[in-house]
């Protein structure tokens, strides 16, 4: 059984060494092979100041995919995701929530919810964007989205973020991946960053900037933004490709405001390579990985720091970078 199962401590974590059996509560996969926890999350949508527990697996069904949505505060116990407070479904082949996220897109106060599809719309992939307000007021199932944004192919909406600003505006710019993008044996990759996008339907094409991926490996890491490592107001992003230099990895760090002249990852205004074999910043051996690079401002000296993951390091021993943010490059 690949059920999945999610479990979800307080606030206040014991002091000491804690197992799964210390959890507040836990929440188990509807079937078989679901693989519950693809996606995992916390944020307030409606508004009370109680944040909603949020989790997924693209491989729901028959790779239709879910999203749940579990309205907080969470009650103690175990219960089938089948039994949350909103259940977001996608089309067969959709993989659905194969990422997600939250911000407040539109600027209306209330905390939206982005999906990636990146099997949706004949395989072109998308991104979901459902308004806070509707997902507040909804019913168990069928709710549809808000706004829709189709890609062009090769995963596109494998990876999303919305919670960056490029350009200081004061509103949030959605990053999206396609890992698969390509043809053939060439497989670099695209990121794209749709500039204030709001809640709209709209295509890849609308995107402020698109950067091409390097090489023939597919491109299976993550685009994410990092926070302001540098302290000057403008949102850094970085992109990994795992299966860059032989399997070492290669990450790619573009300070903000990004340009829409910039084309390419390898045009970053740094960039940072892995041991062998490491996949720095990309993918595992048993399928895709999301990895996370924001790490806030863990020293407390006032600029964001960021992480990367080489999950291959020492035989898949795995092993995480920590980087500080500082003035300047």
């Amino acid at each position: 059984m690949s059920t999945g199962t999610v479990w979800a401590t307080s606030s206040s974590p014991p002091a000491t060494t804690a197992s799964r059996a210390d959890a507040h509560a836990s929440v188990v996969g509807e079937a078989d092979a679901d693989q519950l926890s693809q996606v995992l999350f916390s944020a307030d949508i409606d508004g009370d100041g109680i944040d909603e527990f949020i989790c997924g697996t693209a491989r729901s069904g028959d790779y239709e995919g879910a999203v749940y949505v579990e309205w907080g505060p969470i009650q103690p116990g175990t219960w089938s995701a089948g039994q949350a407070d909103v259940r977001l479904r996608g089309s067969v082949g959709s993989w659905f929530g194969a990422d997600a996220g939250t911000a407040d897109l539109d600027g209306d106060g209330r905390t939206d919810l982005v999906v990636g599809a990146a099997g949706d719309h004949g395989r072109d992939g998308a991104v979901h964007l459902f308004s806070g307000t509707s997902l507040t007021g909804a019913p168990a199932e069928g709710l549809a989205a808000d706004g829709l944004l189709v890609g062009e192919g090769g995963g596109f909406g494998g990876t999303i973020d919305p919670g960056g600003d490029r350009d200081g505006s004061g509103l949030p710019d959605l990053l999206v991946g396609a890992q698969g993008f390509g043809s053939g044996f060439a497989v670099p990759g695209r990121t794209y960053i749709f500039n204030d996008f709001g809640i709209n339907d709209d295509t890849y094409a609308a995107a402020a900037v698109t950067l091409e991926g390097e090489g023939t490996s597919a491109y299976n890491g993550a685009a994410r933004w990092l926070g302001d490592i540098n302290g000057d107001g403008y949102e850094e992003a970085l992109i990994g490709q795992g299966g860059l230099v032989g399997g070492a990895g290669r990450s790619f760090l573009f300070y903000g405001p990004i340009s829409p002249d910039l084309t390419m990852h390898s045009e970053a205004d740094a960039s940072f390579d892995g041991e062998i074999s490491d996949r720095l910043g990309g993918g595992g051996l048993s399928g895709p990985q999301l990895p996370e690079y924001r790490a806030g401002d863990a020293d407390g000296d006032g600029y964001d720091d960021f992480m990367l993951p080489a999950f291959g390091n020492g035989t898949d021993h795995g092993r995480v970078y920590f980087f500080r943010g500082a003035s300047g490059p």
